[in-house]
């Protein structure tokens, strides 16, 4: 966490832009404490099998193709996949978008998720 954080000026600026915009929902919270639990959440360890169950659900509209239970709304779902399209691809978003044309997620650690929407796998 403490990496996250140390790096986490431009967030934070990007953040405060984006709530004086109107960009972002004023949840409340300080600027600050968002990006904390944004470094927080970054920290997160997974197995490739776990992320894989994750891109399942939000290539399947919310739902979890093995189970058949509705995990996340159907529009919670087509955001998430906006914002992957959007900037999954970390610094390169712009990049992997004009390539992949789907979205994508990176992780520092090297781990790479494409979700291929309407897919059930």
């Amino acid at each position: 966490f403490k990496q996250e954080w140390a790096q986490s000026s431009g967030a934070i600026s990007v953040a405060h832009l984006m709530v004086h915009r109107g960009a972002l929902v004023d949840c409340g919270a300080p600027v600050e404490a968002v990006v904390a639990l944004w470094c927080a959440l970054r920290c997160i360890k997974t197995t490739v099998s776990e992320l894989a169950k994750v891109a399942a659900v939000l290539a399947n509209g919310g739902t979890n193709p093995l189970t058949g239970e509705r995990v996340l709304s159907a529009e919670t779902a087509r955001q998430v996949n906006s914002v992957m399209l959007a900037c999954g691809g970390d610094w390169q978003a712009g990049e992997t978008q004009f390539r992949a044309g789907i979205p994508v997620k990176c992780t520092r650690s090297g781990l790479v998720m494409f979700l291929v929407p309407g897919t059930r796998n």
